[in-house]
């Protein structure tokens, strides 16, 4: 595999954009070598992580002691 086919505005329309991107082989494969409830796991973490970013609204996580750690996150 050398690359990947993104989007284009015409099925082959001449003089039209389209957008072909490189792809990483390792990291493909370092995907497909994880097991599925690990993958799972991740990305439930990743949607919990964002809805409590979410939450806090326009609150200065950054700056407050102890919130780079997660404390006063749900």
């Amino acid at each position: 595999m050398s690359g990947l086919y993104s989007w284009d505005v015409g099925c082959s329309v001449p003089s039209s954009p389209s957008v072909l991107g490189g792809i990483d082989v390792a990291w493909i494969e370092s995907i497909l070598a994880r097991p599925v409830d690990e993958l799972i796991k991740e990305e439930l973490n990743d949607i919990l992580r964002l809805q409590q970013q979410q939450d806090l609204g326009n609150v200065d996580t950054e700056s407050k002691p102890g919130f780079s750690q997660g404390y006063g996150k749900k």
